[in-house]
């Protein structure tokens, strides 16, 4: 977390939408070499996006996004080895500049933030991106006005999860915790047990649940699920079925997975899927 970088946009305003889109393309995909005049957020649904920008290499996975500045440079480094899906949006809200995690800090709610050049999970940024591409295609007189609301919304989600991370790397957890939390959600999919976390890290399953639980205020097994159910919300707005979406989160049993997302998320996972799902697009 030491070395993350953040861009921010002091400028409160509505931010100018000028399109967005998804892109799906078969193994072999390599992005072209542009500079555009305006920032591209991209957030990456399957495979893997290799790029250069701003004179650094990214290698951005799926689950994680990339803001690109306007002005500067970027081009695809190597072709994809996979399928892959990436939503993208074009836009403008004033200048982005750097800013350390002390200035984020103070400035917490007012304009916009993001990773700068650095890719990052974002546990509400598909569906979002679903929303707004289904916006974008309202018919008149509303479609610009909506679609502009989306985009804020998007990108206030996104600066609120940046500050909920500067803040989780403010010595609020144990070096030990930090690494539990960010190992056990990167390793939820696998069929994990409790007793195999605390082997990852040298523990006994008991107590490093007990400093865990002291710690965070919840139980790991808690956090756990709670990454799981994060994980199924990402692979079901990218349209994966919920057997597939369960399943490929580390859940064994279908039934006890609708039973958990129900009750944490407080609709069914079809429900959740088909909210943001309503249309697709194909361009980039």
């Amino acid at each position: 977390m030491a070395d993350k970088r953040y861009c921010r946009c002091s400028d409160d305003g509505r931010p100018e939408f000028y399109g967005c889109g998804n892109l799906s393309a078969p193994a072999g995909f390599v992005h072209q070499r542009r500079t555009m005049g305006c920032m591209v957020l991209i957030y990456v649904l399957a495979g893997e996006l290799h790029i250069s920008a701003g004179g650094r290499l990214h290698d951005v996975k799926s689950g994680e996004y990339i803001l690109l500045r306007a002005g500067e440079e970027h081009f695809g480094t190597q072709r994809s080895s996979e399928d892959i899906s990436y939503f993208w949006v074009h836009f403008k809200c004033g200048e982005w500049r750097g800013a350390d995690a002390e200035e984020l800090r103070q400035t917490a709610g007012k304009g916009y933030i993001a990773a700068e050049h650095a890719a990052e999970r974002g546990g509400r940024l598909p569906q979002l991106f679903r929303q707004l591409l289904d916006l974008s295609l309202a018919p008149p007189p509303y479609r610009e006005k909506l679609a502009a609301c989306s985009l804020e919304l998007l990108l206030t989600e996104l600066s609120r999860e940046c500050c909920a991370e500067i803040s989780s790397s403010s010595n609020e957890f144990s070096p030990l915790i930090t690494s539990v939390r960010v190992w056990t959600a990167e390793n939820c999919a696998r069929r994990l047990t409790i007793a195999e976390i605390a082997a990852q890290f040298h523990y006994n399953a008991e107590y490093l649940s007990s400093i865990f639980k002291k710690e965070t205020g919840e139980t790991l097994s808690a956090y756990l699920l709670h990454s799981r159910i994060e994980r199924s919300k990402a692979l079901l707005t990218a349209g994966a079925s919920v057997k597939e979406a369960a399943f490929s989160s580390g859940f064994s049993d279908e039934k006890y997975f609708m039973r958990q997302f129900r009750r944490l998320e407080g609709t069914t996972p079809l429900r959740f899927k088909n909210a943001f799902a309503k249309k697709k697009v194909n361009n980039r």
